[in-house]
């Protein structure tokens, strides 16, 4: 549950927060009892999911502040009905396609971001579009490693490296960042032992040195 803690902890000053992809909704109701959020929108593309969420909301007796509704994306949600959206546990190219979408609406919105894969991308994509990255977190729960990216609107620079690794992330490198990006540099110093192949070789190499220099910074 730290994951979840930590997503709902990011809803702080919130007032109506909307969850795409919702599961149980243990986020949005975490973040009412505990972080001051008035109401909630649990939204998903699946009626199962949905009911599972709807179930859990009423056996916490949050179902007059958490409303669910069935939405592919923001694709049945009105942009003036939430400040602040979540969207987590999907892989980032889905994410992508989803924030693509759903831009008229999430414009001047806080956007917490919990993606299963390519996280860099959120990072393209939503600096492209006019957001910047305001807290960045990395944690390990359950043994699997979590980066947590809040997004609100406003200017940004970002380089290469603060796409890929976060601006936040590598210049404060929390223990889970170091961890997982040192599993990441003994993986690489067995597979540089093994390549043959010179370019390959090369790119492993130049990336190594990436990540050590972004560990050692």
């Amino acid at each position: 549950m730290d994951r979840i803690k930590r997503i709902a902890s990011f809803c702080e000053g919130s007032k109506v927060v909307c969850d795409i992809g919702c599961d149980h909704a243990y986020a949005l109701m975490l973040a009412i009892k505990e972080h001051g959020v008035e109401r909630g929108i649990a939204a998903d593309i699946a009626e199962g999911p949905l009911l599972n969420a709807k179930k859990t909301i009423e056996e916490y007796h949050l179902d007059t502040q958490i409303k669910t509704i069935l939405s592919d994306g923001f694709d049945a949600i009105s942009g003036s009905d939430f400040d602040t959206a979540i969207l987590a546990g999907m892989g980032g190219i889905l994410m992508c396609e989803i924030l693509k979408r759903g831009l008229p609406k999430i414009k001047g919105k806080r956007l917490i971001i919990e993606a299963n894969s390519d996280t860099y991308r959120i990072r393209k994509l939503l600096s492209s579009y006019g957001f910047y990255i305001v807290e960045e977190d990395a944690l390990y729960d359950h043994g699997k490693y979590y980066e947590i990216l809040v997004f609100e609107e406003g200017n940004s620079c970002y380089d290469t490296l603060d796409i890929l690794y976060g601006p936040h992330l590598r210049r404060t490198k929390p223990q889970a960042f170091i961890k997982y990006y040192q599993k990441k540099l003994d993986l690489l110093s067995s597979i540089l032992l093994q390549i043959k192949d010179e370019k390959e070789k090369e790119e492993k190499l130049s990336l190594y040195k990436e990540i050590e220099s972004i560990l050692e910074g």
